[in-house]
């Protein structure tokens, strides 16, 4: 299917050897016609061994797929030539996961790049970095962890950040979303020029993988029973529970899936299916304490001018008592 000379040596001995069929899988996940999926459980410890094989075997090499980015970028004269594969214009990571608990947010980085001294090593986390979606310069605090498993390991000030390092800032501002990209100022022009070409050249890297809309098909109303409600029967969500509010802005922050829309004094929690829905109920439940319940959401019935009117006129009268308007 991915090559011309694999499928003609097949149909003549009807076999390949399992270099042959190594190098036909490369070249269809490369061209994306191929999608490779490998069954794992880390909790039973089961398949670990043959994903990681399967990422070394099938998967692009990451640091020929920078290089092939960085020199589409070099040919169109969009950015600077002659800069290394994790060393470039200097740090930038994608933002790649977002938990919110009582103790505030934690931001997940993924690390693309870093500048380099002259030493030859790797610089430390920025003090200041700007998101590439929102354009807003944020603070990066002394805080950093990196992650092993659920165990979060402080950083010692002046760690040296290396390329593919996975990060773990706190405190972000609310505005830092999953999948956004934050790099330093001076790099600003230069990362927004590669992802232009990166993107007209389908060339798939981390920084210029795009983040698509999710079709949220599921739309329930949220409302508080009547033992958090302190009312007869059901409280429907209306000015807002804070609370309420609060913890269902918090996951939706983690989850892209999930969007809250307030409409007619109802409180409409859109996601992808019943199921996740409910998930994100049980979430409620366990993280902050809240039982909510989701009901079918009112049908929206709304106006609209069906003719046009003419030879209307308006007056304007003042009073000494105030002003009135007449039409």
């Amino acid at each position: 299917m991915s090559n011309d000379d694999l499928l003609t040596e097949y149909l003549e001995s009807s076999s390949l050897s399992p270099e042959q069929v190594f190098v036909g899988l490369r070249a269809g996940i490369n061209e994306h016609k191929l999608l490779p999926l490998v069954f794992t459980s880390s909790e039973k410890n089961l398949g670990i061994i043959e994903l990681m094989d399967s990422i070394a075997a099938f998967l692009p090499d990451p640091v020929k797929a920078r290089e092939d980015a960085l020199e589409a970028v070099c040919k169109n004269e969009q950015g600077k030539c002659g800069m290394s594969p994790g060393v470039e214009a200097g740090f930038a990571a994608r933002v790649i996961h977002t938990t919110v608990d009582s103790f505030g947010s934690l931001s997940i980085l993924r690390v693309i790049s870093n500048g380099r001294g002259k030493d030859g090593k790797f610089d430390t986390i920025p003090s200041c970095v700007v998101n590439l979606r929102t354009r807003d310069t944020i603070k990066i605090g002394l805080t950093t962890f990196l992650l092993q498993g659920k165990d979060r390991v402080p950083m010692q000030n002046g760690s040296n950040i290396l390329p593919g390092n996975v990060i773990a800032i706190p405190k972000l501002p609310d505005s830092v979303q999953t999948n956004d990209i934050l790099t330093i100022p001076e790099a600003v022009s230069d990362e927004e020029a590669e992802i232009i070409i990166e993107e007209a050249s389908h060339v798939l890297t981390p920084l210029s993988r795009a983040t698509k809309e999710m079709p949220l098909m599921f739309c329930a109303s949220v409302s508080l029973p009547e033992a958090n409600s302190g009312k007869k029967g059901k409280s429907n969500v209306n000015t807002g529970d804070d609370k309420l509010i609060s913890a269902l802005d918090a996951i939706s922050r983690e989850d892209l899936a999930v969007r809250l829309e307030q409409s007619g004094g109802n409180l409409l929690l859109h996601c992808m299916s019943s199921d996740h829905a409910n998930l994100v109920a049980g979430r409620v439940k366990d993280r902050y304490g809240i039982d909510i319940e989701l009901n079918v959401p009112p049908v929206q019935y709304k106006e609209t001018i069906r003719k046009p009117i003419t030879n209307v006129e308006g007056r304007h009268k003042k009073q000494s008592g105030g002003s009135k308007y007449i039409v």
